[in-house]
């Protein structure tokens, strides 16, 4: 029987091996049409004294997603009703690069740098005092990092969540002018001034992004203490995350 000896590939595999996803070969759907609303939650077991650079991995959502909601809750990780005593509990909520295994999930491989390098370290919150939550009682947490605390890899705004996950972290939300011609937009409140993001801008003037766009893929949403963690016994975080997609 023959073996293949060359190869040729379709036109969706050669965008998918490319740097960025541009508005010319990926559009985007949603805005302000019907969609479906999904759901994922997940939980970890803390330690008691999590170090500010471990990273809690919580749920994978895709590019396009619409954000609507982030939220936390807390109970105690044992066979009790009663939260530990929670001396420093404080934590950033963001996103990092799917780290799916071989053969992946359809994350570009130039992203790899990005499941241990942050997308966005404080996306949806900065230094959280999640210490102060009650027992089993979802918090809602998506907007907490509204005013941005100086962060330069984005921070999510409500008027952000108008536009998909890549869109919100690219440009921002409210502000921002459209561009004719591009999907993509001046820069809005919101949007990222740093270059350590992998599909974002360095310019923080307003520059037009026309070569910009969703890199595709995967992202994990989740937690890493803003300061070393310090609780009398493990807790157990829950996560819900809800978005749309078009």
């Amino acid at each position: 029987m023959a073996q293949a000896t060359s190869f040729a590939k379709s036109v969706q595999l050669t965008v998918l091996d490319q740097n960025v996803f541009t508005a010319t070969n990926r559009l985007t759907s949603g805005r302000g049409g019907l969609g479906r609303q999904v759901r994922q939650s997940a939980t970890v077991i803390t330690g008691t004294t999590d170090a500010s650079t471990l990273f809690y991995r919580m749920v994978r959502v895709p590019t396009i997603a619409f954000i609507t909601k982030v939220a936390i809750s807390l109970e105690p990780g044992t066979a009790t009703t009663t939260l530990p005593t929670m001396t420093t509990f404080s934590i950033n909520v963001g996103m990092w690069a799917s780290d799916a295994p071989s053969p992946g999930d359809g994350t570009s491989a130039w992203m790899l740098d990005y499941t241990t390098l942050a997308i966005s370290d404080s996306f949806f919150a900065l230094a959280y005092a999640a210490s102060a939550l009650t027992a089993a009682t979802p918090t809602d947490i998506t907007f907490q990092n509204f005013a941005g605390g100086g962060v330069t890899d984005g921070f999510y705004v409500p008027s952000a969540s108008f536009y998909p996950l890549w869109d919100a972290v690219q440009n921002g939300g409210a502000l921002r002018t459209s561009v004719a011609g591009y999907v993509e937009q001046t820069q809005g409140k919101g949007y990222s001034s740093s270059t350590s993001a992998p599909w974002t801008s360095p310019a923080n003037g307003g520059t037009v992004l026309p070569a910009a766009g969703d890199p595709g893929g995967f992202v994990d949403i989740g937690y890493r203490n803003s300061s070393t963690m310090s609780v009398a016994a493990a807790l157990s975080v829950t996560m819900y995350v809800d978005y749309i997609l078009g």
